[in-house]
């Protein structure tokens, strides 16, 4: 913060109050960084008069400091908003979350930013081994509708990641395959209205990890 004054005669003298939270609280631009929300009154004199104003800095309070708790195959936050997940090189990007499903065996840990761009603490840190086997199962993967008529939906649930997604015949032809980018909450379209009619089964992969679900084209 900073005080100007002009007009006057000769040299300023600056006294800031309440002095608490300030560099030094006789020059023209103290910096200022109180506990709390503060009202600072200056007051600038010179060699025949003075004049005074004020000034409120405003302190926001920092989100509590968020606790990880790995569930199973993933991890959670106790903060609701605001999470950006880290592991050892940095910030994840994408993973804003309060839950994360890692990929691969890493440290991980969590800060929140609340809306008033204030920063918590850094969570506690989680050393999270991956088997990339039960993630896929545990994800809450729904096909639908199923019997279809060869257009349907998969809901891939909190998968989150590189998958391969495969759809093959009885006869394990492939009849659809691509690889996608997962985010939680993504649900991705596939038409098989060009096939025959029967069952299909869909295949989706990642690292040492696989969970088939099987579909009816009618």
């Amino acid at each position: 913060m900073t005080a100007y004054a002009t007009g006057g005669n000769g040299s300023y003298d600056y006294i800031w109050e309440p002095s608490s939270g300030l560099s030094d609280p006789t020059i023209s631009n103290p910096v200022a960084t109180p506990l709390e929300t503060t009202t600072y009154m200056v007051t600038v004199s010179d060699a025949n008069s003075s004049v005074s104003d004020d000034v409120t800095i405003t302190v926001n309070p920092s989100p509590e400091t968020p606790i990880v708790n790995q569930e199973g195959e993933y991890l959670t936050s106790t903060s609701e908003t605001g999470n950006q997940w880290y592991d050892s090189n940095g910030a994840i990007t994408g993973a804003t979350g309060q839950e994360y499903y890692p990929v691969s065996t890493e440290y991980y840990y969590v800060i929140v930013t609340n809306s008033s761009g204030c920063v918590s603490d850094q969570s506690n840190v989680i050393y999270f081994i991956y088997t990339g086997i039960s993630s896929i199962s545990a994800a809450n993967i729904e096909v639908y509708p199923n019997p279809s008529n060869g257009m349907f939906i998969i809901d891939l649930g909190n998968l989150h990641g590189n998958y391969n997604i495969r759809v093959t015949d009885v006869l394990n032809q492939i009849v659809y395959e691509n690889k996608h980018e997962i985010n939680n909450g993504d649900k991705l379209q596939i038409d098989l209205g060009n096939q025959e009619k029967g069952v299909y089964f869909i295949k989706i992969r990642s690292s040492g990890s696989e969970i088939t679900k099987k579909v009816i084209v009618q």
